[in-house]
């Protein structure tokens, strides 16, 4: 009996650490942690075997916010005693606890993790393997295995609702998984499980919870481009917290946050000030305290930093920085204070300074693969280095900074795309809903007529001679009329079902429309991208004359392209003008380093023939770059057209170095061209390709001399059959 006590005090403890480890807003005075450990330690001497076990496991818990030595101590103790009884459940909650409170890597952590997990597998504990699950995916996500993390992120939340975990647990675990999607970039599923989160508070009436998943949402809006949005999720928390009492004390920090992407700076560091004072006062341990106030202080320096008081940005990231140095953390608040900390020191014009914390920064967001972040520290880097007029290091990261931009850029109608998918969703549940509430206001109509009928009854007894005819004659009136009214409903509602089809078809379609707009639009500025890179490489040398002449061709090809970018389709005798411009401008920056040729063979019409615009020109960029360029001697591209039963090929030749080559040079340059709209086309090529053969669109070959060495690449390109074409033109707007 007092085992399974201690058993479901531990289990309700376990809930408090998860609440607590989110930060969520808890008392300390509602579960009195030391009088808790008074007691297991007045019980420990008088307990033998499994409740020994377990009564030393409980105390390493409790020990593990204010006293991580001892939480260490008991809970190496009960592994010692477990392992000695093979007692698997008392293994895993010691494992598990020391991956909580061991101050190593995010590697050996999992590794506790992992062991505890054997163990709870042995006993079926479904509740404590989703803990350990979540716990697990945190652990891959500081060594940057994003995907491994996702997978346990969902493993853990599935087994937590299977297993009857406390709607604050499974919240927790939504709101984990909806900030990781986030800072990796993919906002449709931020939002789903953001959507749930936010759902679930509303279940529970948790006020805190809502103003948090309402503040998120603003934040996805503002990500994917839809400012408008964004602002009204943010005047939403202000709304909703002044119109709402809070029992655990008001979230003063998300509403400070609200008023300042709002650009309210004064009632935003208000709000900040607000926030601290309520940490101080309430009776947390001194580490969650801490920690509170770390957030606060480093959104209190972004406020100042929006008002160019830089000292006082660097007096609020003084101590965050220095603690997240001692403890080589490289997590997302870390890498927000660094950056921050660059931007104060730049604002200083203390450039030396400034360099060090970008450089840092860069390397966190490479090293998790965070874009944004990425864009936001190549950006300050390009400045530093520029005001140390050191332009090559400058130049290098204007170009990561316009890479990383484009990237964000052009995911952003893919991210209009998932929003318009997810809430379309909610519109389609809503018009259900308002399906039901007819057909209960028909029910509610046929139970007024039934009592008026009974009515009718009641009277025509008392008066049944007099009134014979005259209720006949009322009944078969009221009867027609009912079974009138009921057609008249049955007919409405099928008609709105017909609409809802209809309008889910609508959707349908505008969804494929603006799936095609958004891949086209990867294209063009990608290539114009390339081409102003080639003009700025010639001022930076100072060659005028040679960045003179290039301008001239690229103004031609500049409108070239602009006129066949209105077009899905466009003669092929255009694209090889347009090419051949292409062409033409490498061999003038490569200094006439390799020739070419156009061939045109099998009766190819060039007027009649459709090709879509800028096809080609990834392929030849490839061929120039990773072919012939690096090869010293005779070098030259073959451009040939033909065509077989009625299907447009085209074949692209080089005598470079080959695709191996290629590749071992990339490896050991740090700075290479990445052809970037080469993926981009093969998508372009499937695309139009997914009505014809279920042959490849694009083949590559190498080539080798009579010696077996390598002897350039060949490129075969099926554009498209002709009869596939024409099915294609209604779908196309043609």
């Amino acid at each position: 009996m007092q085992t399974k006590y201690l058993l479901k005090i531990f289990r309700s403890f376990i809930c408090f650490i998860f609440f607590c480890a989110s930060f969520v807003q808890v008392k300390a005075q509602s579960f009195d942690v030391n009088k808790y450990i008074d007691s297991l330690r007045r019980a420990l001497p008088e307990l033998r075997d499994t409740g020994r076990i377990n009564c030393l496991n409980q105390l390493g818990v409790s020990y593990s916010f204010h006293n991580p030595d001892s939480s260490r101590f008991f809970s190496q103790m009960a592994l010692k005693e477990s392992e000695k009884n093979r007692y698997d459940k008392g293994i895993g909650l010691a494992h598990f606890n020391l991956a909580r409170v061991f101050g190593g890597s995010d590697s050996v952590k999992a590794i506790h993790t992992l062991k505890a997990i054997a163990s709870f597998e042995k006993t079926n504990n479904q509740y404590l393997l989703g803990h350990c699950y979540n716990f697990l995916a945190y652990s891959y996500k500081g060594q940057g295995k994003n995907q491994l993390a996702i997978d346990y992120f969902k493993k853990g939340i599935s087994l937590a609702e299977k297993a009857g975990a406390t709607p604050g647990e499974v919240i927790i675990m939504y709101n984990d998984l909806s900030y990781f999607y986030q800072h990796l970039g993919n906002y449709k599923e931020s939002f789903e499980y953001r959507k749930k989160s936010f759902e679930l508070n509303k279940k529970t009436n948790n006020i805190s919870g809502i103003i948090v998943c309402l503040l998120s949402f603003g934040d996805l809006f503002t990500e994917a481009g839809d400012i408008e949005s964004a602002n009204e999720y943010y005047q939403k928390v202000i709304v909703f917290f002044h119109s709402n009492s809070f029992k655990e004390g008001p979230p003063y920090r998300v509403v400070g946050l609200a008023f300042f992407k709002l650009s309210n700076n004064d009632s935003a560091m208000s709000y900040f000030d607000k926030a601290l004072t309520q940490s101080e006062s309430r009776d947390f341990d001194a580490s969650v305290k801490a920690n509170l106030n770390r957030y606060i202080h480093i959104e209190r320096a972004k406020v100042y930093l929006s008002q160019h008081q830089y000292e006082k940005a660097v007096e609020c990231l003084t101590e965050p920085l220095k603690y997240f140095a001692e403890n080589k953390d490289k997590k997302s608040l870390a890498l927000s204070s660094i950056f921050s900390m660059g931007q104060a020191q730049f604002g200083l014009k203390n450039y030396p300074a400034a360099l060090g914390y970008a450089k840092e920064a860069f390397g966190i967001a490479k090293e998790f693969n965070l874009k944004r972040d990425i864009k936001d520290a190549s950006k300050l880097l390009w400045k530093t280095y520029d005001q140390l007029n050191k332009s090559d290091s400058a130049y290098y990261f204007l170009q990561q900074f316009l890479i990383a931009k484009e990237t964000l850029e052009n995911n952003r109608s893919l991210n209009e795309l998932a929003f318009f998918k997810a809430t379309q969703e909610d519109e389609e549940k809503q018009a259900r809903i308002e399906m039901l509430s007819k057909d209960n206001k028909i029910k509610e109509q046929d139970l007024i007529i039934q009592k008026q009928n009974f009515r009718r009854e009641t009277f025509s007894k008392k008066f049944l001679i007099a009134g014979l005819l005259g209720l006949f004659v009322l009944g078969a009136i009221v009867f027609r009329s009912i079974l009138l009214k009921r057609k008249l409903e049955s007919e409405k509602r099928i008609l709105a079902e017909k609409e809802l089809q209809l309008q889910k078809l609508e959707n349908k379609r505008r969804l494929a429309d603006m799936e095609m707009i958004a891949l086209r639009s990867q294209m063009n500025p990608h290539f114009i991208f390339n081409c102003l890179n080639s003009i700025n490489r010639f001022v930076l040398r100072n060659d005028t004359e040679a960045a003179s002449g290039y301008l001239t061709k690229f103004s031609k090809l500049m409108r070239m392209v602009l006129e066949n970018s209105k077009q899905v389709l466009i003669p092929l005798e255009e694209e090889v003008k347009c090419l051949e411009l292409y062409i033409q401008m490498e061999q003038f920056r490569c200094k006439n380093s390799f020739t070419y040729y156009v061939k045109y063979r099998d009766g190819v019409n060039t007027e009649e023939a459709m090709i879509p615009p800028l096809l080609l020109q990834p392929f030849v960029e490839n061929a120039i770059w990773h072919g012939v360029n690096p090869k010293e001697g005779d070098s030259r591209i073959g451009i040939e057209f033909f065509q077989r039963e009625e299907t447009l090929y085209c074949v692209i030749k080089d005598n470079g170095i080959g695709r191996k080559k290629a590749s071992e040079l990339k490896s050991q340059l740090s700075e290479h061209h990445k052809s970037m709209g080469l993926e981009i086309t093969k998508e372009r090529l499937a695309i139009l390709g997914e009505q014809g053969s279920d042959e490849s669109p694009v083949e590559i070959e190498d080539l080798y001399d009579e010696n077996s060495n390598a002897a350039g690449t060949k490129v075969t390109i099926r554009i498209f059959s002709l009869p596939a074409f024409e099915e294609l033109k209604p779908s196309l707007n043609l």
